[in-house]
């Protein structure tokens, strides 16, 4: 599930750049 969590965070970090 941590694997997951950071693929979210990367996609979040990605659109608010």
């Amino acid at each position: 599930m941590l694997e997951l969590w950071d693929f979210t965070r990367i996609s979040v970090t990605q659109n608010n750049l």
